[in-house]
């Protein structure tokens, strides 16, 4: 499920052209999406998302009740209220994140000096990388990779996590 589908964009869009066009300050007009995007549903299905993979389930803020005699809804408490949550969410995604993305890349190409250059580039490293995000994106939908140089100027790979990105 795409959490960012294709009316919210258009929505996203026409907001950006309709503030651009009426002059509003920069820091008004990001301090605004920021509060819109932590407020939004899509972000809020990321966290529970993660809960869950975490087994933070809603059965442990389940509640045991019984009618009374006066047809009133109450809280059992004189009865246990054993509750065991299942972590299927981590046992799939673990799954389809080691099916899909468990074997070494296989790079062709007609230069073998290029082809070992980007061996070097993506190698066990960018691998681990790639498995997280794909866990990531499997989990919340959407997930964000950071290209960047290092201190000492290699390329590196780095996972920005999904709640805290707003694509534009």
């Amino acid at each position: 499920m795409n959490l960012f589908d294709n009316n919210s964009m258009r929505e996203m869009k026409s907001t950006i052209s309709r503030l651009a066009t009426h002059g509003k300050p920069q820091e008004e007009f990001l301090f605004a999406n920021i509060n819109e995007f932590h407020n939004s549903e899509g972000r809020a299905m990321m966290l529970k998302a993660q809960d869950y993979y975490k087994n933070e389930n809603d059965i442990l803020e389940r509640k045991r009740y019984y009618i009374n005699r006066r047809g009133v809804k109450q809280e059992v408490t004189n009865l246990s209220n054993s509750k065991l949550p299942q972590p299927f969410m981590r046992k799939l995604t673990d799954q389809k994140v080691n099916y899909l993305l468990s074997k070494q890349l296989s790079i062709q190409c007609d230069d073998d000096k290029f082809a070992e250059v980007l061996n070097e580039y993506l190698g066990k490293r960018f691998l681990r990388t790639l498995k997280n995000v794909g866990k990531h994106a499997i989990i919340n939908g959407i997930a964000w990779i950071q290209v960047y140089y290092d201190k000492t100027g290699k390329l590196s790979f780095k996972r920005i996590p999904s709640e805290e990105i707003i694509p534009f």
